[in-house]
């Protein structure tokens, strides 16, 4: 598994990736187990996150 980042993306890319019609999750402030089964992507609107991948 690859962790991808793109950091201050186009308009552009933006539009590419179709992200205006993507759903907006809220989260507070905690850690939780997560995994990806598929390809996923996400676009930050504020805050920041930690994602990591564990070795096998």
């Amino acid at each position: 598994m690859e962790i991808l980042i793109e950091k201050n993306p186009t308009q552009q890319r933006l539009k590419e990736l179709g992200v205006s019609h993507w759903p907006i999750w809220e989260k507070d402030v905690s850690k939780f187990d997560w995994q990806y089964p598929e390809k996923e992507s996400c676009y930050l609107l504020e805050g920041e996150a930690i994602i990591y991948h564990p070795s096998p």
